[in-house]
């Protein structure tokens, strides 16, 4: 029995490792720099986030986003939101794997909603603390682009990510 136990873990562990490295690969390809606003970009990794969450859920699907997000920022040279990065894209994820209890296309919809508004509001708390609320503005409307965009990028993703779920 502690076999088919840790078979599961490792499979879920190998299977967050490869999510996270699918979230950091479109990230880090897909970036557009947001003017004005030093080491911010938008991107569409969020879209990879919102999946590596159904797939995986609570800890490992947060853990897959803030990672791969955390990595990205690095290489990106966006040292100053890494850390950031890591915790809001992570709770990002975490409320998305919650939201998600059913393989059910709503449900998912309603996930990835809630996991972007998070990331706007994170964001949006970070930039004000650390940058001033100059930065938080002016970053805004491009964190509300990268919420739609990754939303919109996910949802027809869902049937795929559901059988790959059903599977493993």
């Amino acid at each position: 029995m502690s076999e088919i136990k840790e078979s599961g873990n490792l499979k879920k562990i190998t299977l967050a490792g490869i999510m996270a490295a699918l979230v950091f690969v479109v990230t880090w390809v897909v970036h557009i720099p947001v003017p004005g606003v030093s080491g911010a970009y938008i991107n569409i990794g969020d879209s990879i986030i919102y999946c590596a969450s159904f797939l995986l859920g609570g800890f490992y699907g947060a853990a897959a986003a803030g990672i791969g997000s955390f990595f990205s920022d690095l290489l990106l040279g966006s040292t100053q939101y890494m850390f950031g990065t890591l915790v809001i894209k992570g709770i990002m994820g975490l409320i998305c794997a919650v939201i998600i209890t059913k393989p059910v296309f709503s449900k998912f919809v309603i996930a990835c909603i809630a996991g972007g508004a998070f990331m706007v509001v994170g964001y949006g708390i970070y930039e004000l603390i650390f940058f001033g609320a100059g930065t938080a503005m002016a970053s805004l409307p491009f964190n509300l682009i990268q919420w739609a965009g990754g939303v919109i990028i996910a949802l027809p993703l869902y049937k795929a990510i559901k059988v790959i779920k059903q599977t493993s």
